[in-house]
């Protein structure tokens, strides 16, 4: 496979990375690495996987090039939050809320079966709409509320049938 040229990363004292990999058929992964302060994709690179020791190589780079890195944005890979301790301790490292809202919206389901999943889903399709501290205090309300009020639901607890049948058996 050709690899195309690397970027050359510009020195910032003030780094907030967001990064991410994306897969393609073809097998392979392009780990990106943007700048949200400048507005520019710092790197990239074509690797064959997510995984510790590729984020462990283009992290050390950065900090070697320059780039002092104050916060961290990612879908919170685990190889990913390894590397980052080990090479920015310290640093401020968040969950990227389109990776939150994702997931949530996985588990959610498209159509919830009770009345608590359906207002969830409602509030958590409003997560990407937040744009400012206010904002953010009203659905962080508005989910403690969600919370309050189903409060016995969260604490249900299923039984399987077959570790009930294993255990009277």
């Amino acid at each position: 496979m050709d690899y195309p040229p690397l970027p050359k990363p510009e020195p910032n004292r003030s780094c907030h990375l967001t990064i991410d990999g994306t897969y393609f058929k073809n097998n392979f992964c392009v780990l990106v690495y943007y700048d949200s302060q400048m507005k520019k994709r710092q790197y990239f690179r074509v690797v064959d996987q997510e995984c510790w020791s590729n984020y462990m190589t283009d992290l050390e780079y950065l900090k070697q090039v320059g780039l002092n890195v104050v916060s961290i944005t990612s879908d919170g890979q685990k190889g990913l939050i390894k590397a980052v301790r080990d090479v920015f301790p310290g640093v401020i490292h968040q969950r990227c809320i389109i990776h939150i809202q994702r997931m949530a919206l996985i588990y959610l389901t498209r159509f919830p079966k009770t009345e608590a999943g359906v207002t969830l889903r409602y509030w958590v399709k409003k997560l990407h709409l937040i744009e400012n501290h206010e904002q953010k205090y009203y659905w962080v309300a508005e989910f403690e509320g969600w919370c309050g009020k189903y409060d016995l639901f969260l604490k249900e607890r299923s039984v399987s049938f077959f570790r009930t049948k294993m255990v009277h058996a």
